[in-house]
C-alpha cells in the first residue's frame, strides 16, 4: 500500500505548508516583510534583466542576498507570468527538505529509521522553514543544496568515497552558495 503512516503523515505535513501559505501564514514574523521587500526586485529582472540587476546592485541593503534566487524565480515569472503557481511549485520543492535531512540521518546513524524518519519531520514545524516556502524566500532552496552536500559528504565518510560523492558535495554547495553565500565557509570544513 502506497499510503502507509509515515507517507500520511509526510503528506498532511506538507499540505500544512500550503494551507499556510493560502492563509498567509507568516509564523516567523518577518517572511512576508521579506517577500514584500524582495519581490520588487523579481519583478525589475523579470521586465529587463539589466536596469533590474542595477536597480538591486545600487541598493546597499540587498547585499546581503545574492541576485542569484531573484533572477531565476524571474526567469519563472517570465515564462508563466503567474506567482502563485511558481509559489506552490516552491512549496513542493521546500517540502524535499525534511526527506533529505532524513536521507542524511539515516547514512550516518545506524538506528531505526523509522525514529529517524519522524525526527526529520520535526522542520515541517520550524518558523523558518516554513516561512521561507510560503513567501518564495530562497533560504530553503538553499538549505536543500546545502543538505545534498552533507549528504554526499557522509557517503564519503563512510566508505563510498567514490570521486562522484566528492564532486557531488562540492557541486551542491557551490549551487548553495549561489543563492546564500555565507555558507561558503563551510568548504574549509569539507577540505
Amino acid at each position: 500500500m502506497f499510503l502507509n503512516k509515515k507517507n500520511s503523515i509526510y503528506l498532511i505535513l506538507t499540505f500544512s505548508i500550503f494551507l499556510g501559505y493560502f492563509l498567509n501564514e507568516n509564523s516567523s514574523g518577518g517572511g512576508k516583510i521579506d517577500a514584500e521587500i524582495l519581490f520588487p526586485y523579481i519583478n525589475n529582472f523579470a521586465l529587463d534583466f539589466k536596469k533590474g540587476f542595477s536597480i538591486f546592485a545600487n541598493n546597499p541593503a540587498t547585499i546581503i542576498h545574492s541576485p542569484i534566487f531573484y533572477i531565476f524565480v524571474s526567469f519563472f515569472l517570465k515564462i508563466n507570468n503567474s506567482l502563485i503557481f511558481i509559489n506552490l511549485i516552491y512549496i513542493l520543492i521546500s517540502s524535499t527538505l525534511p526527506y533529505i535531512f532524513y536521507l542524511i540521518l539515516k547514512k550516518k546513524y545506524n538506528f531505526n529509521h523509522d525514529y529517524l524518519f519522524y525526527i526529520s519531520l520535526i522542520i515541517f514545524f520550524s518558523p523558518y522553514f516554513r516561512s521561507s516556502g510560503i513567501w518564495l524566500l530562497g533560504d530553503n532552496l538553499s538549505l536543500i543544496f546545502f543538505s545534498l552536500s552533507i549528504f554526499y559528504y557522509v557517503k564519503t565518510l563512510n566508505n563510498q568515497a567514490k570521486i562522484r560523492n566528492y564532486f557531488l558535495c562540492l557541486l551542491f554547495l557551490i549551487l548553495c552558495c549561489y543563492i546564500r553565500y555565507y555558507y561558503s565557509v563551510f568548504v574549509i570544513f569539507y577540505f
